[in-house]
């Protein structure tokens, strides 16, 4: 549930609504106490975050409006360091999280896209699940920061980290490769790439645009084969289509993507280390999910509507 669903958000002064959110906070996890001032920290925080996503103005009701309190809440115990005994049980609270999609365990989740990238080494599968726990945190040189201090409450916290920790497995494989001059044969990952911000920002205007001209329908598909993971027979049968036509949809709909989402790269973007198309998927990979993700179509109660509404009107497609 988002902060959305809550009135005082639009009829309140900031001060005011800032407090109640604390407050609620503090009944969402009554395990994990923060202070008042570390509170107001992590809000500046969220609302940096936020900021450097897009053009423009962004509120404190805009990022109040989308707030996943509970996710968000358990994001900042394991951030905050004044207490240490909250921290740790916050941790612990996160470890033990289920993915929303399936309702599998955080950390079998976390072993499995291990498993699919280092296939036949099982100490290296072994290694990066251990070792991502600090860089979620601390980032991977002392100066750094993790990725952890970038969440700002605004996509579902699960689902997040496993992205975090998918793009975390496509730098170390293409440092691999940079390294060793081995190219390993399921290397399909897109490389690390510094963007200019106005080049992600392209990217993410492009794509939010072109998700809000889908239909339900179309949103419907995207989510269940995209998303949540279902393959294009399971789609056909769970929708009562045949099989070509959901490929057909998926394939009309990648095209329209990839033309309204190309040419991200202006004259004054270019440098010699990246092209267009390493530009185009690096934004895929690393900025896609949260578009998804913010979209409230692609929810999993709107979903379960949808395909109630379809199911009960739509006869078997020809």
């Amino acid at each position: 549930m988002t902060m959305a669903n809550y009135p005082f958000t639009r009829q309140k002064s900031s001060d005011s609504s800032l407090e109640i959110l604390y407050h609620l906070g503090r009944l969402t996890w009554p395990d994990l106490p923060v202070s008042s001032d570390e509170f107001g920290k992590h809000v500046s925080r969220s609302l940096a975050v936020g900021k450097s996503r897009q053009t423009g103005e962004y509120q404190l009701t805009e990022w109040m409006a989308k707030l996943r309190l509970r996710d968000w809440w358990l994001a900042m115990a394991c951030l905050q360091d004044a207490d240490k005994v909250v921290r740790e049980r916050a941790w612990t609270r996160l470890m033990a999280g289920t993915v929303p999609a399936n309702g599998r365990l955080l950390t079998e989740s976390l072993a499995e896209k291990a498993r699919l990238v280092h296939r036949n080494d099982e100490e290296a599968r072994h290694r990066a699940v251990a070792g991502f726990w600090g860089l979620l945190l601390a980032g991977g040189t002392a100066s750094s920061k993790g990725p952890l201090h970038r969440y700002d409450g605004t996509s579902p916290f699960i689902p997040w980290i496993l992205t975090v920790f998918h793009n975390q497995l496509v730098d170390d494989t293409r440092k691999k490769v940079r390294e060793t001059g081995a190219i390993p044969l399921d290397a399909t990952l897109p490389q690390h790439l510094d963007l200019p911000e106005e080049v992600v920002s392209r990217f993410v205007i492009r794509a939010k645009k072109w998700l809000a001209g889908l239909t339900d329908r179309e949103a419907l598909v995207l989510a269940l084969v995209w998303r949540h993971g279902l393959s294009q027979r399971q789609v056909a049968e769970l929708l009562q289509k045949h099989e070509s036509n959901v490929s057909r949809d998926l394939r009309r709909m990648r095209d329209a993507f990839q033309q309204m989402t190309q040419n991200l790269v202006a004259g004054d973007d270019s440098t010699s280390d990246w092209t267009e198309a390493d530009a185009w998927q690096t934004c895929l990979m690393r900025e896609m999910g949260h578009v998804l993700a913010e979209d409230s179509r692609l929810g999993s109660v709107q979903i379960a509507q949808t395909i109630d509404h379809s199911t009960e009107k739509l006869p078997l497609s020809p």
